[in-house]
């Protein structure tokens, strides 16, 4: 090796030191989809990160001192119909939120769950101290599990109103629901089966969301028509009387030409129970209620 070669191969071993040492350690950034842009625009290929997939769960706690859940409801992943449907088969029937009047609404009826007088109300039409009830839907196997249902019967069937929720309304009308709904109700989504728009015999199913009040909810209780009709002869909360829920649901039912033997059932012994002033037994004509939408 001539002594010019070594002038020149010293300075060389001294930079890539240099740059080994720098270089150490160094971990690129990650191209992001603002930085990739400039690439793309250059001609340049960026390979883009997976996407996250975020999990939104917020587990709520049951406050039992009030009846009610505290935090949003409890989801995974939740899927929505689309577009979006909600089935009601209490006071959304005969009262829904005046801000639905330009809804699209059907009538249907969803199979596999009864609707019964089954929910604890402890925010709308009771207190703590004096709850109320309310409706909820109860499936079909927790009532033969109870000897409450023939097995061999023909799928229940409960009968409702649906209506057609905007797109541009959707997150304001679930965050209206999932807060009044707070007394012990779950999402889920049914199948109503409603008629087609012709008037014709056919069928026309489709996917809802429901709120409903499952049998492992704190305030599920099922009792016998007797004691539940006591109870609501008495109620009242921050919503009206109890009694005007079960009238306007009841007249709503039959103005329908809806049949529903529970409803029916606790409306008679609650007339026996609760008279007017002069002495004349209620009237199971519409109540009128300035509640607003709960227990669908």
């Amino acid at each position: 090796m001539t002594r010019g070669s070594k002038g020149i191969l010293l300075p060389l071993l001294i930079l890539s030191y240099c740059y080994v040492s720098l270089t150490e350690g160094f971990t690129p950034p990650k191209m992001t989809a603002a930085s990739a842009a400039p690439h793309a625009a250059e001609g340049i290929t960026a390979t883009a990160a997976p996407a996250e997939i975020v999990t939104t769960k917020v587990v709520r706690t049951w406050d039992a001192d009030n009846g009610v859940w505290v935090g949003s409801l409890e989801e995974e992943h939740h899927q929505l119909p689309q577009p979006l449907w909600i089935f009601g088969y209490g006071s959304l029937c005969w009262r829904p939120e005046e801000s639905w009047s330009s809804y699209e609404k059907r009538q249907g009826f969803i199979k596999g769950r009864r609707r019964m007088f089954a929910q604890r109300s402890m925010d709308h039409r009771g207190t703590p101290a004096a709850p109320g009830l309310v409706v909820t839907l109860v499936p079909d196997d927790h009532l033969e599990s109870l000897g409450m249902r023939d097995p061999s019967s023909a799928p229940s069937e409960t009968f409702g109103a649906v209506y057609r929720v905007p797109d541009d309304d959707v997150q304001a009308v679930l965050a209206d629901l999932d807060h009044r709904e707070k007394g012990g109700y779950t999402r889920c989504i049914v199948d109503v089966h409603c008629h087609d728009r012709s008037g014709g015999a056919q069928e026309e199913v489709l996917q809802a969301l429901l709120y409903t009040g499952t049998t492992d909810n704190p305030n599920f209780w099922l009792a016998s028509a007797a004691d539940a009709a006591a109870i609501i002869a008495r109620a009242h909360g921050p919503s009206g009387a109890n009694t005007e829920y079960l009238f306007n649901l009841a007249t709503w039912l039959r103005s329908a030409g809806a049949v529903d033997e529970h409803v029916v059932e606790i409306e008679e012994v609650v007339l026996s129970l609760v008279v007017k002033p002069e002495g004349t037994a209620l009237a199971g004509a519409a109540v009128t209620a300035t509640e607003d939408v709960t227990a669908l």
